[in-house]
């Protein structure tokens, strides 16, 4: 049913926004790099393009993290006595994480998830920069 689909936590695995975040931080830094350097986009150093898409990735990661681990336990946690997924919403879910385990709780994981997201977002990032500047000259 489409309660239960929405109850095991799908949605937020569409709602974290991670890419929306990477691409906007991604831009301002890189915008950033170009005025500090004086320089057009196409003559940035490669180390400023990387620079700013590790750096972009890792605030995305950090930012969405809190819905990245709602999301993982609504998947796994199954319909228990304790905690049973059809009596909580995703907001009821969130204040009752909040209330027994704290904020830190949002933030486990944070470190793996930079660990393995920054590095793979950041390549293809400047990979795509690189080809483009190849492209276009």
């Amino acid at each position: 049913s489409t309660q239960s689909t929405w109850g095991t936590g799908y949605w937020l695995g569409i709602a974290t926004f991670e890419s929306a975040f990477f691409f906007t931080f991604y831009e301002q830094i890189l915008h950033r790099c170009i005025v500090h350097n004086q320089c057009r986009r196409d003559s940035l150093p490669m180390s400023s393009v990387a620079f700013s898409s590790m750096a972009a990735s890792t605030l995305a990661c950090v930012i969405t993290c809190p819905i990245d681990m709602l999301r993982t336990r609504r998947m796994v946690q199954g319909n228990t006595a304790l905690l049973p997924r059809s009596t909580l919403s995703v907001p009821h879910y969130f204040i009752h994480v909040l209330q027994r385990e704290g904020v830190s709780v949002f933030f486990k994981g944070a470190g793996a998830r930079v660990l393995f997201a920054a590095p793979n977002t950041s390549l293809a990032a400047f990979f795509y920069e690189f080809f483009t500047r190849l492209l276009r000259n």
